[in-house]
């Protein structure tokens, strides 16, 4: 085991984020933490602890852990979360926990895809769409239905009136083109590429023969699901 605290480092970031995962052993299911360090380009799994609750204590416990075995307690400088009330709660929340038990102030970098999620959700809730489940029922029933649709029956949005009054020309041709331009980029995530097409055939300016993808995770947690499956219904 690499022994940082004789090491060069002198700040680590450490990253965490729950998970619920099939289990090693049966049909169950586990939630666990991988927590990573992060430091001058340097990035290392300390472990993958499971969980006998997701609560700030649990996260802060196991954590905290993990960093008195790699010997890197007096090395923490940032943390990069989520921004859910068990990371960021005032009084439980696993960040204010792991500056009481290290005894000091720490950097927030808190996850900025979640800033995309409140703008999308916003828009939802303008036609009072319901959010305060896991998921939406729409989604849900939309996820369901998929191998009964026919998927090579479809119109672009572009053709509803009201979108296309929206929407000037200029302001169509631009958005086409960033698609265009973004499409062939290396993406982090499979359905960034996913919107991006989605956006060519909701404009109309496809020229590969369409296809759909089935309909994966639907959660808040994956933001980007609410704007590609409203495109597509």
């Amino acid at each position: 085991m690499t022994d940082f605290k004789n090491s060069n480092i002198n700040q680590i970031t450490v990253h965490w984020d729950g998970k619920i995962l099939p289990s090693i052993t049966g049909n169950a299911k586990v939630d666990r933490l991988p927590v990573v360090i992060t430091t001058d380009g340097i990035e290392h799994l300390l472990g993958v602890p499971a969980l006998s609750a997701g609560t700030g204590k649990e996260q802060t416990d196991a954590i905290l852990e993990l960093l008195k075995e790699w010997n890197l307690t007096e090395k923490v400088e940032a943390l990069c979360f989520d921004t859910t009330a068990t990371d960021t709660g005032r009084l439980q929340g696993t960040c204010i926990l792991l500056e009481q038990h290290l005894n000091r102030e720490l950097l927030y970098l808190p996850c900025h895809h979640y800033i995309y999620e409140l703008l999308l959700k916003s828009a939802f809730a303008k036609y009072d769409l319901k959010l305060s489940g896991p998921s939406l029922d729409i989604f849900q029933r939309f996820k369901k239905n998929w191998p009964k649709i026919n998927q090579q029956k479809f119109v672009s949005g572009i053709v509803d009136k009201k979108i296309n009054l929206a929407l000037n020309k200029a302001e169509q041709d631009q958005l086409a083109q960033f698609a265009h331009n973004y499409i062939t980029k290396q993406h982090p995530r499979a359905d960034y590429k996913e919107l991006l097409e989605l956006s060519h055939i909701f404009l109309g300016r496809n020229t590969e023969p369409v296809r759909f993808k089935s309909p994966g995770a639907m959660h808040h947690a994956r933001w980007m699901a609410k704007a590609i499956y409203m495109y597509i219904q």
